[in-house]
């Protein structure tokens, strides 16, 4: 038996996903009440954990498009280190309301036709680590922005792979 390749389409990625910044908020923001993930909290883990993170009262910060959901993807946005910009954490499993700091940007997949999981692994490759930090612009403070990651041309494999 033959075995057929297939040839993956390349998509820009803002044809299968929206984005949306994380919130802004002061110091005098925390205490009690919903969890935020920070740049701080990104550490090397390719799987977002909600053990250790801070916490902010979040009337008048948080919304509900505010908050995180399975199969989330959220990427350093804004940082002094290049090298951190489009870091990434995948949402595998979430079970109370988290939200994402304004430093960070939230990717959420619209299309049927992906599996969230196949582009948390993508984006943590070591080609598109350096892809992402490349696009980050910015004297002091590199910056990734919701058109550089909307227009990242990325493969699209059939379901079925």
């Amino acid at each position: 038996m033959r075995n057929k390749s297939v040839a993956w389409e390349s998509v820009n990625l803002g044809s299968m996903a929206e984005f949306r910044n994380g919130i802004n908020y002061t110091k005098d923001n925390f205490g009690k009440g919903i969890k935020v993930i920070n740049v701080k909290d990104f550490k090397n883990d390719n799987i977002a954990s909600f053990n250790s993170l801070d916490e902010v009262e979040p009337t008048g910060i948080i919304k509900e498009q505010d908050l995180l959901q399975k199969n989330d993807i959220i990427f350093v946005r804004s940082n002094g280190n290049r090298e951190l910009i489009g870091r990434s954490l995948f949402i595998a499993d979430i079970k109370e309301q988290v939200a994402h700091s304004a430093f960070t940007i939230k990717l959420r997949f619209k299309s049927k036709k992906v599996v969230p999981r196949f582009y948390a692994y993508l984006f943590r490759s070591s080609l598109m680590r350096q892809t992402l930090s490349a696009q980050g612009n910015g004297t002091n403070i590199s910056n990734l922005n919701q058109g550089i990651l909307s227009n990242l041309e990325v493969p699209l494999p059939p379901i079925a792979t």
